[in-house]
């Protein structure tokens, strides 16, 4: 029986029990009620909580390495000079990507696997009714997506990431099926908010190697950004390279 279920008998067995020993008021067992349907929509929509499935967020690293991914929603000016230059600094970043993505940029796609970027699986689309598909749709849905991937660049991976980073039953059954893994991020870089290089000096002080960073890339982004990350990343004495994600998640390229 999955976690999910016995939480739920086990929380309504509490709520009879209390009932039948007890005299509390009937709006007792209302708010109880309300806050355990709550309780999944949290763990649903906060990846962090392993609510239905247990993301990764970290990769076992020697070399103090870290994984920096960006989640691309949209394609922004100037994404194929900065891959460009960050293969001829020899950093390797993780791009997931969406079928939609896939469709309208493909030879964007090939350039990145070229200058040795690995390309992941974010599904079908970014859309908030991706997280209310059931297994079938959801499994079909990675499928289809990590098989264009693949024509693309050439590149096998078993990781996915949820837009949205919401998690589901469904998306757990699906991933178990077809042995993904679903990958989250340890700290979450915010264009926006974390331009001030005092918040993001903070976070990258918290990082130990083998973390995963993430970022969300829009076409509106600043891929300067970006590389002022990947430069800071670097002073802080890591080193952007995917080699033990490579190793230990059967990415084949």
């Amino acid at each position: 029986m999955m976690r999910v279920q016995k939480i739920t008998i086990g929380y309504f067995i509490s709520l009879y029990v209390l009932y039948r020993v007890t005299e509390l008021a009937l709006s007792f067992y209302v708010v109880m009620t309300s806050i355990y349907f709550l309780i999944p929509a949290l763990g649903s929509l906060c990846i962090h909580l392993d609510f239905y499935l247990k993301a990764f967020r970290n990769v076992p690293s020697q070399k103090n390495h870290l994984i920096f991914s960006i989640n691309l929603w949209d394609v922004p000016e100037g994404l194929r000079q900065l891959s460009k230059e960050l293969h001829s600094e020899k950093k390797q970043i993780l791009v997931f990507c969406t079928s939609e993505i896939l469709a309208r940029h493909p030879e964007l796609i090939r350039e990145l696997a070229m200058d040795g970027h690995l390309i992941a699986n974010m599904g079908s689309n970014t859309k908030w009714s991706f997280g209310f598909q059931n297994t079938r749709k959801m499994r079909e849905s990675i499928i289809e997506t990590s098989a264009r991937i693949e024509e693309l660049s050439s590149q096998k991976l078993n990781i996915f990431r949820p837009p949205r980073g919401i998690t589901t039953p469904a998306l757990a059954k699906a991933c178990k099926q077809i042995h993904y893994q679903v990958m989250g991020w340890k700290y979450k870089i915010k264009p926006g908010r974390d331009n001030n290089n005092r918040n993001l000096s903070r976070k990258l002080k918290r990082l130990s190697p083998g973390d995963i960073i993430c970022m969300d890339i829009y076409a509106k982004s600043e891929t300067a950004f970006v590389k002022e990350v990947s430069e800071m990343i670097q002073e802080s004495g890591f080193k952007l390279n995917c080699q033990e994600l490579q190793e230990t998640h059967n990415i084949s390229t």
